[in-house]
């Protein structure tokens, strides 16, 4: 099943969705896709989640699991799992790139109640990633563009990784669409829309400098996996496309058959 036009159905359908999709992956995740001292919860946001959030990430990890927040070097291959994106001095293993497309790493230093997903490590349920899926809320004016950029780049300031998924059209407060408006922060050159993709998936990681693998969609295209980080060097892929295809399926026959009419062209 491939990305759908959202903007034929009212946003609080797209709100329900919004919901209910996260959900999914966060059971998905939980089902065995994650190392085991990691899980995954769907948390209610509010203006003042993002300052409990990084309180928790700063708190200080059990003793007995402290090696999981030193170097990546450190990392235990055998019980932490993940695929790694380079070789590290203390294990051998395999060079493994996400699958989105894009690439980028920043120039510059990193600096309505709805669930987004929560990534914590078991020593001390510690914060360790963020997942958003970007609703109408979020791109309907310009401060709604910078307080939701502004809270990608505080989590990242703050060593979380972040993925954000947004599936809506570009707006007049965001006409180049969430990941150029974060990305603004990072380098003087902020990335611009292909002609016929104006969605995107973008996974952040935590680092100095920042750096971003991202990849624009249209309506109709699949879902690509994105890479969910643990730390700067490992990640989980999350399942974007088969759990998008069971909430899709969730939802309700009269608004599933407004979504399957031919697509209104986004630009």
């Amino acid at each position: 099943m491939n990305v759908h036009d959202w903007t034929q159905i009212d946003p609080g359908i797209f709100y329900g969705f919004h919901q209910r999709w996260i959900s999914r992956i966060v059971e998905t995740l939980n089902g065995g896709m994650l190392p085991k001292n990691h899980y995954a919860e769907a948390e209610q946001y509010a203006e003042d989640l993002v300052p409990d959030v990084l309180a928790l990430h700063l708190s200080e990890p059990d003793s007995d699991t402290s090696v999981f927040y030193e170097a990546e070097t450190s990392w235990n291959d055998d019980s932490d799992g993940g695929i790694a994106v380079a070789t590290t001095a203390s294990i051998e293993v395999a060079v493994t790139k996400p699958s989105l497309k894009e690439h980028v790493i920043g120039t510059r230093k990193r600096t309505n109640r709805q669930k987004l997903l929560v990534l914590r490590h078991t020593s001390g349920h510690r914060v360790v990633a963020v997942v958003e899926i970007v609703s109408p809320a979020n791109k309907d004016r310009k401060e709604s563009v910078s307080s939701f950029a502004a809270k990608v780049r505080m989590l990242l300031a703050r060593g979380v990784h972040v993925v954000v998924i947004d599936l809506l059209p570009p707006t007049r407060s965001a006409p180049q669409g969430t990941h150029s408006a974060v990305w603004a922060a990072y380098s003087k050159t902020r990335p611009r829309m292909p002609e016929g993709k104006s969605l995107s998936v973008a996974s952040y990681v935590a680092t100095t400098p920042v750096e971003a693998y991202f990849e624009y969609l249209s309506v109709g295209d699949a879902l690509p996996p994105a890479p969910l980080f643990l730390t700067a060097a490992r990640y989980v892929e999350l399942p974007l496309a088969d759990t998008y295809r069971q909430t899709v399926e969730g939802t309700a026959a009269y608004w599933r058959k407004i979504l399957e009419q031919p697509a209104v062209a986004v630009q």
